[in-house]
Formats: structure tokens, sequence, C-alpha cells
């Protein structure tokens, strides 16, 4: 009986299994049935949705037309009854032709020569002929140059030219030897090379280049400028298709060598890596030597006389063919820059003088504070001006001594102030680097001796700090004058400070307190007794005793410390 109930369940469940199996697979179905249907539903209802938002924007911008249309025709209905009224110019010169009636048009160059050369203080002597007016504007400089490089000025956001460049162009245009005396900062650097482009210009369109000799030589005294130098040329020659290098000391001679060898129209050199390109024969890098050179310019030439270039320079100008224009620029007038001008420029050059040549001139534009630190209270006086600038200011800091820049930096660096540091041990590529990164805007802060002074021109620096004063003197006072014309450039304000120590620099009072005063600048009372001190000491005199001895009567002749004495002398 058990065995019979056994199998009969086995039966059973052996039925019940496709059964089960059977409404499994229609539950399925109906829930994928559902599935679908539910798809289907949310399908139809986001299109029902996209519909609607179509639909939407249309009438919307239905409504707006019809408000637009009923707005023009109650403007068309009121415009009727009113008088009519001219529509707005939106053309910049239909403006200015609009406003013609209200503002006297001016002609250009409407200025009368003599008064813009009163106003900007220009001053013109020698010369073989007739000196043409100073260009007031680029329309009018627009005349002489090609219409490239106006373009390139205006680019370069350049609204008029400068005191310099006005009266240096139409001069070196015509031909003449040139003499510039001009403040730092003045855009010297443009005055000569616009002409300097005209006249390669004509002589490439003329053929009569000769070899691979460069057209035109530009002279510098650091290697700092005679870089910047070459990045005007650059930005500038471009436009005219004229081709620049520029060769100095302090790298491989390699790169440089293979670049005036390719041949080019314009080199700016220093003029110690000049001398060492014209005399070497291994390969002979000026084949041509300076044969074809019809232009020589000496930027800065005061400066290369101080640092004692004046064989160099020599050299390079009796490299010259006889029949060459030059031009020299500086700062200041003194004796021996006078002397080199009248040996090596053809007789009767035009000078042209920016404010007093005979006079050091501090720019107006710059605020000048001068401060009374001594020796071991320096360091601290600087982080504490440090404290009172903002983070976008831009400073260059001069120091005398090499080995106190590194400390500097490290300093200002502990105060949390980037900075970089630019003198004489450092390698050419490190300056450039230190250069770089400065004129970029990258690092804000560097820190120099003398060799920045004349050849940084950045019109963003906004302070000029002087850690240390120049030597004392009249020549120590010109290159405080040139550290600090590195701010406040093309027509900008700038702020300088400096460290004034007594014990180091009290004889240079009288000097800078004449400057300053010159410049409109207050003088701190401080100041102004150091400089009568010294006044009333170097305007004193002390006779001196003579002593007279001799075998025979006569006359006896002794020198004392500032004075003479005459003494007799017996048996």
């Amino acid at each position: 009986m058990a065995k019979k109930r056994k199998a009969e369940d086995v039966s059973e469940s052996g039925d019940e299994a496709p059964a089960i199996e059977e409404k499994k697979e229609k539950k399925e179905k109906k829930e994928k049935q559902e599935k679908k249907e539910k798809k289907e539903k949310k399908k139809r209802q986001a299109e029902a949705v996209h519909e609607s938002d179509d639909e939407t924007p249309t009438t919307k911008e239905q409504k707006k037309e019809k408000k637009e249309k009923k707005a023009k025709k109650a403007k068309k209905e009121k415009s009727e009854d009113e008088e009519p009224t001219p529509a707005p110019r939106k053309s910049p010169r239909l403006l200015a032709l609009a406003a013609a009636k209200e503002v006297p048009e001016m002609e250009l160059g409407a200025c009368d020569p003599a008064e813009f050369m009163r106003k900007h203080e220009i001053s013109v002597q020698g010369g073989t002929g007739t000196i043409p007016a100073p260009l007031q504007s680029f329309d009018e400089a627009a005349k002489f140059f090609p219409t490239k490089l106006m373009e390139q000025v205006k680019v370069a956001g350049f609204t008029t030219p400068s005191a310099i460049q006005s009266q240096c162009w139409p001069v070196a245009l015509q031909g003449d030897d040139v003499i510039a005396v001009a403040k730092t900062g003045s855009g010297k650097t443009v005055g000569f090379l616009f002409p300097m482009f005209v006249h390669i210009v004509k002589v490439l369109k003329a053929g009569t280049a000769i070899g691979k000799s460069p057209i035109g030589l530009v002279v510098a005294p650091t290697r700092e400028l005679a870089s910047q130098i070459h990045v005007e040329c650059e930005k500038f020659g471009d436009a005219c298709e004229i081709w620049s290098t520029v060769v100095y000391g302090g790298t491989p001679k390699g790169p440089q060598i293979k670049a005036v060898m390719w041949g080019v129209q314009i080199i700016v050199a220093t003029p110690g890596r000049m001398n060492d390109f014209l005399e070497l024969k291994s390969p002979p890098v000026l084949k041509d030597g300076l044969s074809g050179c019809e232009i020589l310019v000496l930027d800065e030439a005061d400066r290369m006389l101080d640092m004692g270039f004046e064989p160099q320079i020599r050299t390079i100008i009796e490299a010259l063919p006889k029949e060459h224009q030059t031009m020299m620029f500086t700062a200041t007038w003194p004796k021996a820059v006078q002397r080199l001008a009248r040996e090596y420029l053809r007789p009767n050059p035009v000078q042209i003088n920016i404010g007093n040549s005979d006079q050091l001139v501090a720019n107006k534009s710059i605020k000048q504070h001068i401060h009374q630190v001594w020796h071991y209270d320096k360091e601290a006086k600087l982080v504490e001006l440090f404290n009172t600038l903002d983070q976008e200011a831009w400073v260059i800091v001069f120091a005398n001594k090499k080995h106190l820049i590194e400390s500097l930096v490290c300093k200002l660096r502990s105060a949390c102030w980037r900075s970089v540091s630019i003198h004489g041990d450092k390698e050419q590529w490190q300056r450039e680097e230190a250069l770089q990164k400065f004129s970029s805007g990258q690092i804000r802060v560097i820190v120099a001796t003398d060799v920045a002074a004349r050849g940084l021109d950045i019109k963003g620096v906004t302070h000029v700090i002087n850690y240390d004063m120049p030597m004392a003197g009249a020549q120590g006072i010109e290159d405080w004058v040139h550290r600090t014309g590195r701010t406040g450039r093309a027509g900008k304000d700038g702020i300088a400070h400096s460290f004034f120590n007594p014990k180091d620099d009290e004889q240079s009072a009288p000097e800078l307190v004449d400057v300053l005063k010159d410049a409109g600048q207050e003088i701190p009372a401080w100041l102004q007794e150091y400089a009568d001190k010294n006044r009333r000491r170097k305007g004193k005199g002390k006779g001196g005793k003579g002593k007279g001895k001799g075998r025979s009567k006569g006359k006896g002749k002794g020198k004392g410390s500032f004075g003479k004495g005459k003494g007799k002398g017996k048996w």
C-alpha cells in the first residue's frame, strides 16, 4: 500500500510541473507586455511634451511680434505729430562728422613749429642747411615712413611722437649727422630706428647693398640695452621686411656668428663683441667687413665712454666707409662725448637738445623720497617699504655690491616677495631669464647693480628703490638720475625711494639737492643741512706756510694743504 501511494504521489507531481512552468511563462509574458506598454506610454508622453515645448515659443514669438507692431504703429503716429529727429549715428566716423558743427576742425600741424619746440623744450643748433620743422603727429610722419610701419605703430599703441622723435626724424631723413641729447625713457630707440629703416629700404630697392655687410649698425654699452634695442628692431623692422640680429659677450659666439654670416641688414652690438667679429679671420664672420654699412648709431655714448669702450668705438668707426651717416644719442653732454663727436662726425652735425643739455635734470614725473638711513638699518627699512606696497607694484631695487644683491633677494623672498637678480657675476642666460621673468610680470621685483641702470625699458615699473646711493660726486648723481629714470617712463608717473647714509653719501648732498630743486621735488631739512655744510667746507681754503732753503739769497716756495705760501731763503 505504501508503495502504491508513493507511485501516485510521483505521478501527481510529474503532472503539476508542466502546469507550473506554463503559469510562469504566462506571467513573464504578461510582465513583458506591461513593461512594453509602459515604455510606449512614456514615449507618447515625452513626444507630447516636446510638441508642447515646440509650440510654446511660437506662440510667445507671435505675441511678441504683435506687441512690436503695436509699438511701431504708436511711435509712427507720435512722430507725425512731433518734428522729425535724425536717427542716432553708430559709426565713430559719422559721429565725428555730425559733431563737426560744434567742434572746429583742427588741421594737422596747426601748432606753430616754434611754439611746439618751446613747449617741448626742443633746441636745435648746427647743420649745413635749413633745419626741418618737427613732425608733430604720426599723420605727418606717415608722409615719410612706409604704410606697414605706421600700421605697426598703431598696433603698438603709440598716439603721438615724443619730443626727440618729432625733431630727430626729419633731420635724420635728410641725411645729416645727428647728436641727440635727451633724458632716458624719451623714446630715443624709435628715434633712430625709423630713419634707418627708410634708408635701408631705399638701398635694397636700388640694389646697391655690398655683399653681406650690414647696412645699419647700432652700438650700445650693455647686453641688456642691446637686447632691448633688438626687440624693438624686430617688432618694427619685420613690417618693412628688414632682418636684424644682436651680438654681445657672455654667450657662445657660434649662434651669433651663424646669424651674422647668413646676412642681415642691421646688427645691434656691444663694442667688445663687435670688435671680436671684425678681427675674427677663422671663420671670417664679416667677409666684407663694414664696407656696406651706411648708418652708425652710438646709443648711450656717454655711458660707453664711462665704461672705457672708447678704443673699441674708434676701431669700429675706422672700419666704416668714409661716407656714412652717424647718429649719436646720449643722456648727458660731457667733454669726452663732445671730443668724440668732433673727431668722428662730419663737420657741422645737427645737435638736438631736449631740455638743458648742460644741466643734469631728473624726470619731473617721478616723485622722489629721500630717507636718512644708517647702514645697519637699511634691511629693516627695505622690508618696511615693501610692506606699504600692494602686490601689483613693479619694483627695481639698486645696490652697489654684487654679494649684497643675492642677500637682498633672500630677504625679500622671506618677506613673501618673489624676486630675481641681475649683476655682472651672473651668466648671460641667467640675466636674460631674470629679465624675461621681470619684464613679463611673472615676477615683479628685480634687484640689480648699475648694469641695469640704462638697460631696462619696462614701461610698467612703478617704483625704484636705491638701497645704496651711487658713488659721491657729479658722476654718482648722474648714475642716480639714470637709476630713478627706470620708472616714470613713456609719460607715466613713478615713485623713487633713496636710502641716504650720511657716513657714505654726505659728499653727494650738494649735487643731489640741486637736481631735486630743478625737478621741483621736496627737499628734507636734514638733507639741506648736509648740502650747506659740504658747500661751506668746499669753499674754505687754507694758506700754507712756505719754507725756503738755499745757499744764496733768493725766494723759496712752499705748498700748504689748500694754498700756497712764499718764504725767503738766506745763507
